[in-house]
């Protein structure tokens, strides 16, 4: 990603919402802050925090007055909050270029010059970067590498951007948009109940006519996603069911049983007698299989040992899945940022589905 960079670059407005983030806030806000952008401000919200967040945010924010600080103490009813922090965000912002981030990604140095030269030399509207995801263990690794391999397809991600495409993508790591077309849509306002803002954003600016295009930024920002597969399962309780199968259990069932097919026949096939042609299409189907997984991270110009286990992280996935479903049936709803939020609610509020 080395565009031309223009003779002025335009303001740029970063929006970071941040609930109980004490623990990353500071250092990853610390990366954006050593950024060489000309013309920039950091909108840095508290929501609605019990933990040392809003301390972070008033600190930082007398120490470089690029930062506006927002608390946010109340959460307006039949609102996401995440969602919630990010209306007040965008209205706050005084940019011609929105940045839509996290309070624990780190950029690397001159990676917002990099982006806006990027849109305005390609007259992009939204920008998705797709950001490295840190592991330091083996079996998240595997899931992280089947979950990124199974959204990838999900979005067709290798339409993006060509003409009469109506496919889409958004990162809650890296979302920029161009300000005047943003106005054009309906707004978060729109995405209140939404559990994957980031998508919501990218087809509210799709529905705008947006040019929108995805990067892979592997090595211009990154982010702990989940430092465990614990974590990781506790973290996609609160939106698997909804993202991947809209809060139906019909789909649901589907979803699983796919999963189970794809990722367990070839398994059946390999335990056959070997050389039979049964054993032999095991073979072929698992080499497939890595070839393809293979030729998406070749784009992300990143290699794991994970990948030689996606069918096991699919399966992981699986269990993920049906635990997220088995928790919404169980409370009729999700429990986000300590709201209970009900499953009806969440279903007239959805929109995305892909």
């Amino acid at each position: 990603m080395q565009p031309q960079s223009p003779q002025t670059f335009p303001r740029l407005s970063i929006i970071i919402p941040a609930c109980n983030e004490g623990d990353t806030l500071g250092q990853a806000l610390t990366t954006l802050l050593k950024q060489d952008y000309p013309n920039l401000e950091i909108i840095l919200i508290n929501d609605r925090s019990t933990d040392n967040t809003g301390d972070i945010v008033d600190q930082l924010a007398s120490q470089d007055d690029r930062i506006v600080p927002v608390h946010i103490t109340h959460l307006p009813p039949a609102w996401l909050g995440k969602v919630h922090a990010l209306h007040l965000g965008s209205q706050r912002a005084t940019g011609d270029w929105l940045l839509f981030t996290d309070a624990d990604v780190h950029f690397q140095p001159g990676v917002l010059k990099k982006t806006i030269a990027l849109c305005l030399e390609e007259q992009l509207d939204h920008l998705s970067v797709a950001a490295e995801a840190y592991s330091q263990s083996f079996w998240l690794d595997v899931t992280l590498a089947a979950f990124g391999l199974l959204f990838l397809n999900s979005i067709n991600a290798s339409e993006i951007g060509k003409p009469e495409s109506d496919s889409f993508a958004g990162n809650g790591a890296f979302n920029l948009v161009r300000k005047s077309v943003f106005d054009r849509t309906a707004g978060f306002a729109w995405l209140r109940m939404e559990v994957v803002d980031d998508l919501g954003l990218a087809l509210m600016m799709q529905q705008a006519g947006a040019w929108n295009c995805l990067v892979f930024g592997t090595d211009e920002i990154g982010l702990t996603w989940y430092p465990s597969l614990s974590t990781m399962v506790r973290g996609l309780e609160k939106n698997l069911f909804g993202a991947a199968a809209h809060y139906r259990y019909s789909s649901l069932f589907i979803t699983v049983v796919l999963l189970w097919l794809l990722n367990l026949g070839w398994v059946v096939a390999i335990l056959q007698q070997p050389g039979s042609w049964l054993w032999g299409f095991g073979i072929a189907a698992y080499g497939c299989l890595l070839l393809y997984a293979w030729a998406v991270w070749a784009k992300l110009r990143r290699f794991t040992f994970g990948m030689l286990l996606i069918p096991v992280g699919q399966l992981i996935l699986s269990v993920i899945l049906l635990r997220s479903a088995f928790s919404c049936w169980q409370q009729q709803g999700i429990v986000w940022r300590g709201t209970l939020y009900p499953l009806q609610q969440l279903k007239d509020g959805q929109r995305v589905k892909i």
